[in-house]
């Protein structure tokens, strides 16, 4: 999230601009956006260059698609590593809450994928690990 103002959809369906800006007011209070500090909003980062590899998603009907977008553009501008993929028709939480949706359970598999990628192009992971399911998957 960014406390930036948000252009991405004019009409979101989950999370308003309204939602965002009582979020953010929540979170700041009075604090003046040059002194957010960049653990509250990495997005405000000046410098992006230490980030670790970093994925991205939201729908294209998202609220925060385009400073999405801008985010993993600014990650690359810095040489750093980003994921991004936008999902044609999907609003802020699409995933959560319609899960059998072949968009959902294709945006889960795809994020699980890149975790487990990463995780063992690090080392971290010695187990073979696969792409779990959601429970509602399971449960069909």
């Amino acid at each position: 999230m960014s406390p930036r103002p948000v252009r991405a959809h004019p009409e979101p369906t989950v999370w308003t601009r309204e939602t965002n800006a009582f979020a953010w007011n929540a979170v700041l209070a009075d604090l003046p956006v040059d002194q957010i500090p960049a653990y509250i909003s990495p997005s405000g980062a000046t410098d992006l260059s230490g980030l670790p590899p970093t994925y991205i998603d939201a729908g294209s009907a998202e609220v925060f698609r385009d400073e999405d977008v801008d985010f993993a553009s600014r990650i690359w501008a810095a040489g750093g590593q980003a994921e991004l993929h936008l999902w044609a028709g999907g609003f802020h939480g699409f995933d959560a809450l319609f899960p059998l949706a072949q968009l959902s359970s294709g945006a889960r598999r795809t994020r699980t994928d890149w975790l487990i990628r990463i995780l063992r192009r690090t080392g971290h992971s010695e187990e073979p690990l696969s792409s779990p399911q959601s429970a509602a998957e399971r449960a069909h």
